[in-house]
C-alpha cells in the first residue's frame, strides 16, 4: 500500500505465471521505478526481455538469489540470480478489478 508518487506507473499482468504469488491475469501492479535496498518484491527484466516479479535476497557469499514474491517463502529456497537482469522498480501495490458480467 502507501501513497502513489509522481513517476509511479501501472503494469497490467498478461499471463498466469505469477498466479502462485497471488497475482492474477488482469491485475495491475503499481511500480515505483528504481532499485530498492530491502527485500520487497520488485519487477525484474532479464536480458532476453522477459519480466517477472521476485524478491532479490542476499545469497551465500554476497551473491543475490531470486525468491518468489510472496512473503511466506522459505528464504533458503531462493535460486541464484542470473547475471543479466535489471531491477525496474519496487512493487508497491496490486490492484485487482472485479468486472461485472
Amino acid at each position: 500500500g502507501g501513497e502513489w508518487s509522481l513517476g509511479d506507473y501501472l503494469l497490467r499482468i498478461d499471463g498466469d505465471a505469477l498466479a502462485p504469488e497471488g497475482i492474477l491475469r488482469g491485475d495491475l501492479l503499481v511500480i515505483r521505478p528504481g532499485p530498492t535496498d530491502d527485500e520487497s518484491p520488485v519487477l525484474l527484466e532479464f536480458k532476453n526481455g522477459v519480466a517477472t516479479v521476485k524478491r532479490v535476497l542476499q545469497g551465500r557469499g554476497g551473491h543475490p538469489s531470486l525468491a518468489p514474491a510472496t512473503p511466506r517463502v522459505d528464504r533458503r529456497r531462493g535460486r541464484r540470480a542470473p547475471l543479466d537482469y535489471t531491477v525496474l522498480g519496487r512493487v508497491m501495490e496490486v490492484v485487482r478489478r472485479f468486472d461485472e458480467g
